[in-house]
């Protein structure tokens, strides 16, 4: 089984440069050579996009490995005019970012027709519903009445409620569920008898947000949940009622955040985290593995343990 992924058609790099993050260089002759896979650099053949890390010997030692003609390079300050002279290097500070950024763009237009809707015939979809172009929908999924933004991709039985809105380029991954109704018992006021706030709000979910699989996102009460664009959200996690996900967020497989909660931009939440009913938790602030969050975190700090605490040491990167 090869472990090069085809792209179906040629592709130029001057075809990519559009979706490339940060400042970059392009050293080579950009009309010489095409790439029609992306792979490592072990299995890459001479038509393959791939790309080298520095590691512990530097970029030029691990150029000499590769066939490939073009390739996405860390900037490292060595000189590569030897190499600029026999393919097309793609040089930045960001390696990994852009080699997924160009072979996610490349895929996704490989798997799509770019005219068409990939709706598969077993899935249930409101005559209601407005779906954009290039929208892909998995075997038994069922989908209310909605808006999906262009490019999205939902998976296999996957179950989105009304009132959901779905940006541009929204991964949706098998057996979620978008817009369930959350838990909502008034338990806290005499002869309240179990009754039920309701839940009359709806979800919006903006552009390129990933959700893995068996997630579950809660609709809101009286105002949407919202997760805001570029957040990547893991497997079994728990978004409850009316809280908000700023961009760039972070929240890693089995961890749950209480209803009404907000999360700051850059927020990373590690592993089977649970955040109480807190209020916020500030932006770029990181989560430790297993934290129990029971009051707010301020921006830029980093927490750990049960009850989460505030930690200056070990140091923790993301």
């Amino acid at each position: 089984m090869s472990n090069n992924f085809q792209t179906r058609r040629n592709f130029r790099i001057a075809e990519v440069l559009h979706v490339i993050a940060g400042n970059y260089e392009l050293l080579g002759n950009s009309e010489k050579f095409f790439f029609n896979n992306i792979a490592d650099i072990e299995t890459g053949d001479a038509d393959s996009l791939v790309f080298i890390t520095a590691g512990v010997d530097g970029v030029l030692s691990r150029l000499r490995e590769t066939k490939s003609n073009i390739v996405v390079v860390e900037k490292t300050g060595e000189d590569l005019s030897e190499w600029s002279e026999k393919k097309i290097l793609l040089v930045t500070d960001r390696p990994r970012t852009n080699f997924s950024k160009i072979a996610n763009y490349v895929l996704n237009i490989s798997n799509n027709n770019i005219s068409q809707n990939r709706i598969h015939p077993t899935a249930l979809i409101d005559p209601d519903a407005i779906i954009g172009k290039n929208v892909s929908i998995g075997p038994y999924s069922v989908i209310g009445k909605v808006i999906i933004g262009d490019g999205t991709q939902i998976g296999p039985y996957v179950h989105i409620n009304d009132e959901t809105v779905l940006g541009k380029n929204v991964v949706i991954q098998t057996g979620c569920v978008i817009g369930s109704v959350a838990y909502s018992e008034i338990l806290n006021e005499p002869g309240s008898c179990r009754v039920s706030f309701p839940q009359l709000g709806g979800v919006v979910i903006e552009d390129f947000v990933s959700i893995g699989p068996m997630t579950c996102i809660q609709r809101g009460a009286l105002k949407n949940t919202l997760i805001k664009q570029n957040s990547s959200i893991d497997t079994f996690v728990q978004i409850a009622h009316n809280v908000e996900v700023g961009q760039n967020v972070t929240i890693i497989g089995h961890s749950h955040v209480g209803g009404s909660v907000k999360l700051g931009d850059g927020v990373y939440i590690g592993q089977s985290s649970t955040i109480d009913n807190v209020g916020s938790i500030g932006s770029d602030a990181f989560l430790g593995i297993g934290s129990v969050v029971i009051r707010p975190v301020e921006r830029n700090s980093k927490v750990f343990g049960n009850p989460a605490t505030r930690i200056t040491s070990p140091k923790i990167t993301k």
